[in-house]
């Protein structure tokens, strides 16, 4: 059958050339894709015509342009007219055209990564795409081959060769890198891998190793005669040849990818987690590479000497003081290499040989079954992978810097190469005791790896400075672990490699200033402390110190380097000498005092180098970093601390030693606020606010240094911070929190260690926190103010001091000075200046401080009499400002709550008495005239709100005894809850009790206020006189306070009996006496109207239906209070048992009315109170009922369950039969919406409630799958039919 849309592969690949096709997306283009297709089905087709494969240049750029004629040597007569395999002559085709240009390559290298790696797909005719993985395999191993048609052609063409090296090596490396998304080389291409060991990488050797060579103008050495690159004299140079050159690296990509390969399989580090199947590496197809290990061995000494001819030309062409020096230093450093290099391969096929003699003979003696066989296998396998190991290091370094013409990457720069010597070196493992093979081999690898890398990049001594030197820092540390780990080790190879990477470094950096610190010898004083422990290392101590004033840019790092390297006996010197330097300024013990301007550049310089080395775990220790940092200056280090305490720090180390440091700081400076002043001026700085420093300025070079190294970072640091995902919601924030977070912490540590607080303590930190204007600055104040106050207010005294430093900042005093009246000003100001941000700050940032404090200690005075001054008169400014028109008319609701929740922190007693004052003061006849009826609204909702809020502060009322709740705690009662262990104390239990007393009598006031004022006005059919009224606003507010706080003692209620009395009236009586009155008139209806059908007169009360509106508020907020709470499924259970009942009475009383009276008007009360069941249902999710008794044990192995399973059997039921019922109800169509909710709530809550002991045919859900059903075919509303039909999907699913 004829294959649609199949287009002639030369147009196909013409076609993809001109598109540059090399990503998936592109292929999504119909055009594309049907080239693609055709190429595929070329590749597979048994022949094609072969004529006038090769032009002379690429492909052209139109279907129009004829191919250019051949060139001389590029064409044959032997292609004319001939045919061979599809897929040999479409990879003649691409190799041609891999020449033209890097954009042509790297699609070609797709195209071919496609055809190897993609599976057969079937989208419909003229869209399926065969498989050619097993025709690609054969075409581009097919030069291996003798007599193979490419075998052939490449043995004539060079552009030919050349296209089929890139195109080879461009494949390979895409598939090993995971290109290819779930295939491996050798778990997916296992014919593939073991035809490029077998016939490929032989054959490109051989291309390799053919002498091609140019012979260059000037002077040069001769390529072949070792002698003449030692002697450095002027011989002719041949420079080899481009194709010569592109093999040696394709043998070196090539192994590079297939030892990749082998250890990721291996390992099963694949980056690509979709695999199709899982990867499965056969051993026997890695073990090829033992006969062609000696191939890389060659291309990596034959790179090498390319290498070093050229710069031994270079180096001679050039005049120099000194030629021959250089030339002998290039010589034995690739001497050194090429040694080392060659010992390695040595070693490893040395230790095959003799386990494979070994394995030979245990198998001619006890067979391959034996013990001893598989051990020695296992042995060989090991040291295969040894083998790929060190492949893969050493191609690694080779290929990363010299990638080849195919090579798509840009050049690396001297810093990252210098990045990739040092992930060599710090590989290798530290030597500890005895040396293990293991640690050997890995050492030798991954120096000869860095030195590899290092000659490579940079083989002349000119070059190597301009490596080390791109980055210092990491030249040295790449140099401390040279010392440090390599030269400990005895092996000869080690040592040599460890010392040739150190010469280096040191020999390019000799003539620099910034490395002779590396080699530079302590003077005579610091000799002295390194003889031992002493009496004249204890006689220098006091004139080292001199030193150490005299000159500490020198001698400070001296004794730190000493501290950090030294045997025992000299840390303890150096110790002793660092522990007594901060006392000179007062101690005479070493040699007279010393005037405090002198130790100041002294003790920063000290504190420089306490940061340096912050991050060592023994100097923190041995330092006694307590003494140290109390004793320097804050100034200089508060900000680098800061700095160093907010970045991110992998080990931690670093991070969690410069949080101690600061905390050690600020307890050391507790007499007065100055140190968290000066935490808040630096931490703004670091937040970007524009506060001036108070930083000194470095002055020296040697301070410059040190300044530099601390506050740029490291490269790990950098190379961390760019891994760093942005989730997160990550851990820490961003650096932003985790500055204010260190500083309000560090504010709570110094007020801890604060002993006597006093007025001129605090009040310097409130007035500067006054003083905040930009947002960040505010936000940073009000968090450090509010955990001092959390501390300050844990005390009396501590109160004692807020207060009057409140006062003094909120209070206008006698005389009136302008400072004290900064609150009030703001407060009564025009308003304009209220409109700004600043204003408002000003306004409630006092609230905000006195709000941070622990309400325990206002609690302990039950009267005004007994509290202090300060405090009481706190009490009695906060309530004059509350009743005062003019003051809260300015006032935003906000900065009214925060007023009341300040005054709710006082004791129950003490609210519950000016409560009942004011109520006797206003609450009175006529408090309904335009002169005292807002006063009188207001008050209202103040004892609304004030007691709703201690309801919910008292962890009595809203836990069983056996689940204690901490509704209502703020943040700070949340962690001294979590201090004292989240159990309440005997003390703190009796006072609760006491409390709840006078809540009971609180919440009857409740009861007569919203009596007496809200729902006369709510009830009122005189609307228009009401709305007449100057503030219908207030009764609004007043109306939402009294839901709000009906509410809370709703929820008490349902726990504590004696709230039951108040909150009947309001939650319950409307249900029961609305019910009663529609079965009254239908009952009626029956015995006088029935027969005759006539209507009955709709008369309930004229308040009734008022009423249950009223009470479906408070209900409905009741139950969202329940829900948002953690612990609300303790009392949700207990909400069924008083309120389902009545709820599912109305509901039905109301619908019966409906149908024999036709009072359709009422039928929203049906609708409301399958809502508040709604809501009901909703709030019992999340959330595990309280268990009591013997159903501890079984409600352990329940927790799990709904709160619906631990309701009564006939509360189920009868829930269960409603909501059905309700559903299927649909003479009210609202009503059945309604239904729904509640039907699809009791399918998520708890769908086993539907399946009971006597239902166990499931019959209930049935019935409601049943009426969900019918709902979404029929129900007129959208939205309900969408919902049944969301809900029935998800069942069916499931």
């Amino acid at each position: 059958m004829q294959l649609l849309d199949v287009q002639p592969y030369e147009t196909a690949l013409q076609r993809l050339l001109r598109a540059g096709v090399c990503s998936e997306d592109q292929l999504h283009d119909y055009h594309l894709s049907q080239a693609f297709r055709s190429l595929a089905y070329a590749v597979n087709r048994a022949s094609l015509s072969v004529a006038a494969l090769l032009p002379s240049h690429g492909p052209p750029i139109s279907n129009e342009a004829p191919l250019s004629p051949p060139s001389s040597g590029l064409t044959s007569s032997s292609t004319t007219n001939a045919d061979a395999t599809g897929s040999a002559v479409v990879l003649c085709r691409m190799c041609t055209c891999a020449l033209a240009s890097q954009a042509s390559l790297r699609t070609l290298i797709y195209v071919s990564t496609r055809l190897l790696c993609d599976e057969a797909s079937a989208f419909g005719e003229g869209n399926e795409r065969p498989c050619c993985t097993t025709a690609w395999v054969e075409a581009l191993c097919s030069p291996g081959v003798r007599r193979s048609f490419l075998h052939k052609q490449m043995g004539v063409h060079r552009r030919l060769t050349l296209g089929y090296l890139l195109l080879l090596s461009g494949t390979v490396r895409a598939v090993t890198h995971g290109c290819a998304k779930g295939k491996r080389l050798h778990s997916h291409f296992v014919q593939f891998a073991q035809q490029l060991l077998a016939d490929v990488v032989p054959y490109v050797a051989l291309i390799a190793d053919t002498r091609e060579a140019t012979t260059l103008a000037d002077a040069a050495f001769v390529d072949g005669d070792d002698a003449s690159l030692r002697d450095g004299t002027k011989k002719e140079l041949l420079v080899p040849s481009l194709m010569t050159v592109e093999a040696n690296n394709t043998l070196l990509h090539l192994f590079h990818g297939i030892a990749l390969d082998v250890l990721e399989v291996h390992q099963h580090d694949e980056k690509q987690t979709t695999t199709s199947r899982r990867a499965v590496l056969d051993r026997d197809a890695p073990s090829r590479i033992w006969s062609v290990v000696s191939i890389l061995q060659r291309a990596l000494l034959r790179a090498l000497e390319w290498v070093q001819s050229e710069i031994i030309w270079e180096m001679s062409s050039i005049n120099s003081a000194d030629p021959s020096t250089k030339t002998q230093a290039v010589n034995e450093t690739f001497a050194v290499v090429r040694i080392a290099l060659e010992d390695g391969f040595a070693q490893l096929i040395k230790k095959q040989e003799t386990l494979e003699c070994s394995r030979r003979a245990v198998e001619k003696q006890f067979g391959q079954n034996s013990k001893d066989y598989h051990a020695i296998s296992g042995m060989m396998w090991t040291n295969t992978l040894r083998l790929f190991f060190f492949c893969r290091s050493l191609s690694n370094a080779w290929t990363y810097i010299y990638g080849g013409l195919g090579e798509m990457g840009v050049q690396h720069t001297d810093e990252q190469i210098l990045a990739l010597i040092a992930s060599f070196v710090s590989s290798v493992p530290s030597f500890e005791g005895e040396e293990k093979e293991h640690d050997v081999f890995l050492a030798t690898t991954m120096l000869l790896s860095g030195a590899l890398a290092a000659v490579a990049a940079a083989p002349a001594p000119s070059m190597q400075a301009a490596l080390w030197f791109s980055e210092l820092n990491l030249t040295q540390q790449i140099h401390n672990t040279i010392v440090q780990r390599g030269l400990r080790y005895r092996d000869e190879n080690v040592q040599k490699l460890s010392a040739l990477l150190s010469r280096l470094i040191l020999y390019s950096s000799s003539n620099n200033s910034a490395f002779r610190i590396i080699a530079d010898s302590p003077d005579q004083l610091l000799e002295l402390l390194s003889n031992g422990r002493d009496g004249a290392s204890q006689c220098v101590i006091g004139v080292m110190i001199r030193a150490a004033v005299e000159r500490p840019h020198f001698i400070l790092p001296s004794l730190f380097r000493l501290l950090q390297h030294g045997d025992t006996n000299t840390r303890r010197n150096v110790l002793d000498v660092l522990s007594a330097l901060p006392k000179a300024s007062d101690d005479s013990a070493y040699g007279g005092a010393i005037a405090p301007e002198r130790m100041r550049p002294v003790l920063r310089l000290l504190s420089e180098e306490l940061l340096l080395r912050i991050q060592d775990e023994e100097l923190q220790i041995r330092l006694q970093s307590s003494k140290l940092f109390a004793k320097v200056w804050p100034e200089d280090v508060c900000r680098s601390l800061l700095k160093l305490a907010t970045q991110r720090d992998r080990s931690v180390k670093r991070k969690s030693s410069a949080q101690q440091a600061l905390r050690l700081v600020v307890e050391a400076h507790t007499s007065d606020g100055s140190v968290v002043l000066l935490l808040i001026k630096e931490s703004l700085t670091l937040l970007g606010e524009n506060v001036t420093s108070i930083c000194a300025t470095p002055s020296t070079p040697a301070d410059i240094l040190a300044f530099a190294t601390l506050h740029c970072g490291t490269l790990q640091d950098t190379v961390e911070s760019q891994q760093v995902t942005n989730s997160s919601t990550e851990e820490e924030g961003n650096i932003n929190e985790r500055i204010m977070r260190l500083v309000a912490l560090l504010g709570r540590h110094w007020a801890e260690g604060v002993i006597n607080w006093t007025k001129a303590c605090i009040l310097p930190l409130l007035q500067r926190a006054m003083e905040a204007r930009a947002p960040l600055e505010q936000e940073l104040l009000v968090r450090v103010m509010s955990q001092i106050a959390y501390v300050c207010g844990a005390t009396n005294e501590g109160l004692v001091a807020l207060s009057l430093s409140c006062l003094h900042i909120m209070k206008p005093t006698e005389e009136g000075t302008s400072n004290s009246t900064v609150w009030l000003e703001n407060l009564t100001g025009p308003s304009t200046a209220l409109s700004s941000d600043a204003s408002i700050y000003q306004i409630i940032a006092p609230l905000l401080f006195l709000r941070g404090c622990p309400r325990r200690i206002f609690a302990t005075f039950v009267t005004v009499t007994q509290m202090p001054p300060p405090v009481a008169e706190i009490w009695e400014f906060l309530w004059s400002v509350l009743l005062n028109p003019n003051y809260r008319e300015e006032l935003s609701l906000d900065a009214q709550r925060l007023i009341l929740e300040l005054v709710c922190k006082y004791n129950a007693s003490v609210m519950m008495e000016q409560l009942r004052h004011l109520g006797s003061r206003y609450m009175k006849e006529g408090f309904f005239s335009l002169v005292d009826g807002s006063i009188a609204f207001f008050i209202c909702r103040v004892g609304f709100f004030c007691i709703g809020f201690l309801l919910s502060q008292n962890q009595a009322l809203f836990c069983s005894k056996d689940m204690k709740s901490n509704l209502g705690l703020n943040e700070h009662e949340a962690e001294e809850g979590e201090m004292v262990g989240m159990v309440a104390t005997a003390e703190k239990e009796r006072e609760e009790e006491m409390e709840v007393t006078e809540l009971v009598s609180g919440a009857q006031m409740v009861g007569r206020w919203a009596e007496d004022v809200v729902l006369p006005w709510l009830l009122s059919e005189d609307d228009a006189g009401i709305c007449d009224v100057p503030f219908p606003v207030d009764f609004q507010r007043l109306s939402r306070s009294a839901v709000e706080c009906l509410a809370i003692v709703m929820i008490a209620a349902l726990n504590r009996q004696a709230f039951s009395d108040t909150v009947t009236p309001f939650v319950m009586l409307p249900l029961t006496q609305l019910a009663q009155h529609c079965r009254e008139r239908v009952n009626f209806w029956k015995e006088n109207c029935s027969a005759t059908d006539a209507l009955v007169e709709w008369s309930p009360s004229p308040h009734l239906l008022g009423r249950f509106e009223f009470a479906i508020h408070i209900h409905q907020r009741a139950l969202n209070l329940l829900r948002a709470h953690p612990s609300g499924g303790t009392t949700i259970g207990l909400y069924f048992k008083h309120y389902m009942p009545p709820l599912i009475e109305l509901a039905n009383a109301i619908c019966t009315a409906v149908l024999r009276l036709g009072k359709k008007d009422i039928a929203q009360v049906a609708v409301e109170s399958c809502h508040a069941l709604f809501l009901a249902v909703m709030a019992s999710t999340g959330a595990s009922p309280g268990l009591s008794g013997g159903e501890t044990l079984k409600g352990r192995a329940e927790a799990s369950k709904s709160v619906l399973m631990f309701l009564d059997v006939t509360d189920r039921n009868a829930l269960v039969t409603f909501a059905v019922g309700s559903a299927r109800y649909s003479d009210l169509p609202q009503v059945q919406s309604e239904g729904v909710k509640l039907l699809s709530a009791l399918l998520g809550a708890a769908p086993e409630i539907f399946v009971t002991e006597a239902n166990m045919d499931e019959a209930p859900l049935g019935e409601a799958l049943t009426v969900l059903g019918s709902v979404a075919l029929m129900h007129p509303d959208a939205k309900t039919r969408v919902i049944a039909e969301q809900v029935l999907g998800v069942l069916q699913a499931n």
